[in-house]
């Protein structure tokens, strides 16, 4: 009788644990669902704010090559206005130093552009 107790016992433990195991793992995949649900937001809003800051980043390209190729013309309508009135063109130093400078500096803002956007480029972690 005594051992049928001790039995019976034995499997009230077990499935005691058990039941304890089953609620651990259900308080896991809710855990889990939760950091999924939190990670997909976080993904969200950083493909956002990389759109956003690709986006601005392309707008000041385009508004430095807009600027230099303003530049460019009125070099050119210069020596085009210089050669209509003086039959030839006068060499031009400061423009070759400002042309290297320009490509110095254009040259510096791609490579820290890049830098920029392998910085903030977002990797998935699953």
């Amino acid at each position: 009788m005594e051992s049928r107790l001790v039995y019976l016992e034995t499997l009230c433990c077990q499935c005691e644990q058990q039941t304890v195991k089953q609620h651990h793992v259900n308080q896991l995949e809710v855990y889990k669902k939760k950091k999924r649900r939190e990670m997909e937001v976080l993904e969200v809003e950083l493909n956002s704010e990389h759109a956003q800051k690709v986006t601005e980043l392309e707008q000041a390209m385009q508004q430095k090559l807009k600027e230099r190729q303003k530049v460019y013309e009125e070099a050119f309508n210069q020596d085009v206005q210089q050669y209509l009135s003086t039959g030839f063109l006068q060499h031009r130093g400061k423009a070759v130093c400002s042309f290297y400078f320009l490509l110095l500096v254009d040259n510096e803002t791609i490579s820290g552009n890049k830098r920029l956007l392998r910085q903030i480029k977002v990797t998935r972690i699953c």
